[in-house]
């Protein structure tokens, strides 16, 4: 059964109590290379799943935001996604280079083995958990039994780190070179295309005592936000991490995310609940160019 969207003061970004925030840090860009003419660019998937009927609530109306100007910055380049076929896509083990994802197609179920009498680890909903937004699942192994095809992804849930056996046919498999990477202690996040580091950030993160968790995590939902110069920015990005310290927080369940911020002086600070905000011109280049279920690794 799909979760219900809990209100955006719920993501742990909410800042700690500062007395001022008047001291600018000035972020850091690493200019991007150009990408070879070549490269090919992504390529349009299938229609996403409608919303259903019953038992989730449609996703609310969202704003359109212009046009940020990152023509400098390449887009990761991706493959089509394709419901898989025995014998078909061969998705293997994330690397530096590429990570397969897997957008869940209609409602199943995570297993704790591949094998259709396991356990459920999990239901899993063609919805994220936070907004509705259409879900995809970063997949770490893949396995051929019998008929079936088998494909264990990273799951939005507690604890940190949850995977699960997700059947095919549940899921339309896509490939990208796109990662991201915060480094804690540098206050930081590293954008990368196929293993080469294109852009770096000056981020806020959590406090010593609401800490940003680390581990490997994934892109959950990418939710456009009404009032761009809010607290959040223009977006807010959810990842498959949640707080170790807080089991909710205004009404959320501590889910952790990547978002814009109405706060640029703090930028390079640990000034936040555990989510990681970004200036609001970079929170527009990943909104648009990484996509769900792209991985997120956030290090000490």
């Amino acid at each position: 059964m799909p979760l219900s969207r809990p209100r955006a003061a719920g993501l742990l970004a909410v800042a700690a109590t500062l007395a001022t925030a008047s001291t600018a840090v000035a972020q850091t860009v690493t200019t991007p290379a150009p990408e070879p003419a070549s490269a090919p660019a992504d390529v349009t998937t299938p229609a996403e799943p409608s919303a259903p009927t019953t038992g989730v609530a449609a996703p609310r109306t969202r704003a359109t935001q212009a046009t940020p100007t990152t023509s400098a910055i390449p887009v990761a380049p991706s493959v089509p996604a394709t419901l898989p076929a025995r014998g078909g896509l061969d998705p293997k083990a994330p690397t530096s280079r590429r990570t397969w994802s897997g957008r869940v197609v209609v409602p199943t179920v995570a297993r704790r083995s591949p094998s259709r009498s396991a356990g459920v680890v999990a239901k899993v909903s063609p919805y994220g958990p936070y907004d509705n937004d259409p879900q995809s699942l970063l997949v770490l192994e893949s396995r051929g039994v019998g008929r079936d095809e088998w494909y264990r992804v990273l799951l939005p849930e507690r604890p940190n780190g949850t995977t699960g056996w997700v059947r095919g046919d549940a899921l339309a498999l896509r490939a990208t070179t796109a990662r991201l990477r915060v480094s804690l202690s540098a206050r930081t996040l590293t954008y990368f295309v196929a293993g080469r580091r294109r852009a770096t950030w000056k981020v806020v993160v959590g406090t010593p005592t609401n800490p940003t968790p680390t581990g490997l995590f994934a892109i959950s939902e990418v939710v456009p936000q009404g009032r761009a110069n809010g607290f959040f920015g223009p977006f807010i990005i959810t990842v498959t991490a949640h707080s170790d310290k807080l089991s909710d927080f205004d009404g959320g369940n501590g889910q952790v995310a990547i978002h814009g911020t109405s706060l640029p002086g703090l930028l390079g600070q640990a000034a936040s609940h555990g989510c990681v905000r970004i200036a609001n011109t970079n929170i527009r280049t990943i909104a648009r160019r990484v996509p769900r279920g792209a991985p997120v690794e956030i290090v000490p």
